[in-house]
């Protein structure tokens, strides 16, 4: 829509996002020390349990690295990196056996309803664009009509 480089876009943003996650941690850790009972007290996580916790989570961060990499360095377009880490999820859900009918029927339905509300959206947002499309769809009812005159005339 803003005819926009996908690419040029997320550069734009990578470095706002990295000032602004530095700035918030150093405002986090500021407030931490003025009410430092504000604070959660946790217990310590043995380094086993935080090898396993990194590794459930490693498939995330994979897939999240290939889709932006390749995006970065220019081997894919944003359409295609999107295509990409769908393939990807999808692998790794079915090695980890979690690959259902269900699962795929309520993503399908998901991505449907997404769609259709941002279809939805772009039209009404662009009301020329809408009546040409009811324009385009009367006309080709009106030719459908007048065909099926002409064939009980002739018959």
């Amino acid at each position: 829509i803003s005819e926009q480089s996908v690419q040029e876009l997320f550069f734009a943003a990578l470095v706002p996002g990295i000032i602004a996650v530095v700035l918030y941690m150093i405002a986090i850790r500021i407030y931490l020390l003025i009410y430092p009972s504000q604070g959660g007290y946790g217990t310590k996580m043995p380094f086993k349990e935080r090898v396993s916790a990194i590794s459930k989570v490693f498939p995330i961060f994979l897939i999240f690295a290939i889709m932006m990499g390749g995006l970065y360095l220019g081997f894919f377009t944003a359409t295609e990196s999107a295509a990409v880490g769908v393939i990807l999820v999808l692998v790794f859900i079915f090695f980890r056996g979690q690959l259902k009918l269900s699962l795929l029927k309520d993503a399908v339905w998901t991505t449907i309803k997404t769609v259709g509300s941002l279809y939805l959206i772009v039209i009404g947002t662009v009301p020329d664009l809408f009546q040409l499309l009811l324009f385009l769809y009367l006309l080709e009812e009106l030719q459908h009509f007048h065909q099926h005159d002409l064939h009980q005339e002739v018959f």
